[in-house]
């Protein structure tokens, strides 16, 4: 009883901190998030008074593609690109709501309910972020949420079955039994005492010393019933089995998104090979050109030399 007690204060306590961890890096993913958007904002005021094909038009371009790169990592967006290159950013899909348009920046908010999950918002507006790793946060608390809840459940079945059964004989000296389990939950169960001659084994109403022990039968019945034991285990295949999942899906996503970064170096990046190539060829015209316009020079100063 001591090494259950202990236990479950040690894993709801775990689930605490794993809780506020979970929190504080969904905090900093938003603080971040606010960040790139009041930069993108700025972006966008410089771009719309950039000239076209301009080299300062060409590097706020990469600055914005690289500041929408970083968001992406946080949250999914949607994108819409103006005819002078500005952007507006949608968050949670194309029916999001918009935290950048134009030169402003609106601001995302994280609000915590009471069973530790959150949600979030752009000014007063839900936001749905289904990707990113304030999504994954966000989902790690509603299964942390679900294997708390399951944790107090089987606590409490423990605690009620034990003591029911307690209460329900007579310890060793012939006094009636009494609770073992103190609490309610996973957090807050345990011993109400420590001298095993206060278990019940004996029946209701046996005398002091009595070597009765169908309360104690009664007890092993009762636990077999409720089958704590199977409730943990199927709790924490259950847990095993959701981060295996998760490590698969996670794969897959990384795969994906490595493609897409090969597919869009490939679209916007820079060969060298080929840009060395171009820059020899390139020399060489320019050479070819200089000396045809030295033999020229040479020839009209001959003519004029005639004259």
């Amino acid at each position: 009883a001591r090494t259950v007690t202990r236990t479950m204060n040690i894993a709801s306590t775990s689930l605490d901190a794993a809780g506020t961890g979970l929190r504080f890096e969904a905090a900093d993913g938003v603080s971040q998030v606010n960040q790139i958007a009041t930069e993108l904002g700025r972006v966008n005021l410089r771009l719309a008074r950039a000239s076209d094909a301009s080299s300062d038009q060409t590097a706020l371009l990469d600055q914005r593609d690289m500041l929408l790169e970083r968001m992406s990592k946080y949250a999914d967006v949607s994108t819409t690109i103006a005819a002078d290159q500005t952007v507006e950013v949608r968050l949670g899909g194309t029916s999001g709501p918009a935290i950048v348009t134009g030169g402003s920046a609106a601001t995302l908010s994280m609000t915590t309910a009471a069973n530790g999950t959150i949600a979030f918002a752009v000014g007063a507006a839900p936001a749905a972020i289904a990707g990113g790793e304030l999504a994954g946060k966000a989902q790690a608390l509603i299964k942390l949420d679900d294997v708390r809840t399951r944790l107090d459940t089987v606590a409490g079945s423990l605690i009620a079955t034990v003591n029911a059964a307690q209460t329900n004989g007579a310890a060793l000296d012939g006094s009636a039994g009494i609770a073992l389990f103190s609490g309610t939950n996973a957090a807050t169960i345990g011993l109400n005492f420590e001298d095993g001659r206060k278990i019940a084994t004996a029946p209701s109403g046996a005398g002091a010393n009595s070597r009765d022990s169908s309360n104690l039968t009664a007890l092993r019945g009762s636990l077999a019933t409720a089958d704590p034991a199977g409730a943990m285990d199927a709790l924490i295949f259950d847990i095993s089995g959701t981060v295996a999942g998760r490590t698969v899906t996670r794969d897959a996503l990384d795969t994906i998104a490595g493609n897409a970064r090969i597919a869009l170096s490939a679209q916007a990046g820079v060969n060298l090979d080929q840009e060395a190539a171009n820059l020899i060829r390139y020399q060489q015209a320019f050479q070819a050109s200089g000396r045809a316009i030295q033999v020229a020079s040479n020839i009209f100063d001959t003519l004029i030399g005639l004259r």
